[in-house]
């Protein structure tokens, strides 16, 4: 197998692995965000990958984030929240931000 082979598909096998961490969910996308840093263990073509953990980690869906916030608060968020914005403002690989503001409360 020639070296340009070699390379096409270590890309390939990387990207799987990728994709396969965010499908495992949260600790393991932690897992590969510590491997990201690892050039001294990985080849360059799964780094690259790895890295787009970093700060390239898609939102769980907002069925599920009102699910956990119902859950932690003890409430439905419409009895709690004015306003919930389904889109997350941002997103990390063990949670994200959603706009709100709480009933009663003026900004």
């Amino acid at each position: 197998m020639t070296e340009e082979k070699k390379v096409v598909r270590r890309r390939a096998l990387a990207k799987w692995l990728k994709e396969s961490i965010l499908r495992l969910g949260p600790t393991f996308i932690k897992i590969g965000q510590q491997f990201s840093s690892r050039v001294d263990i990985l080849a360059q073509e799964y780094v690259d990958q790895l890295s787009e953990l970093q700060d390239q980690v898609p939102p769980f869906p907002s069925k599920t984030a009102m699910s956990i916030v119902e859950e932690e608060l003890g409430s439905p968020v419409d009895y709690i929240f004015d306003r919930f914005d389904y889109e997350p403002i941002a997103v990390a690989s063990l949670g994200q931000v959603h706009r709100a503001c709480l009933k009663g409360q003026k900004l």
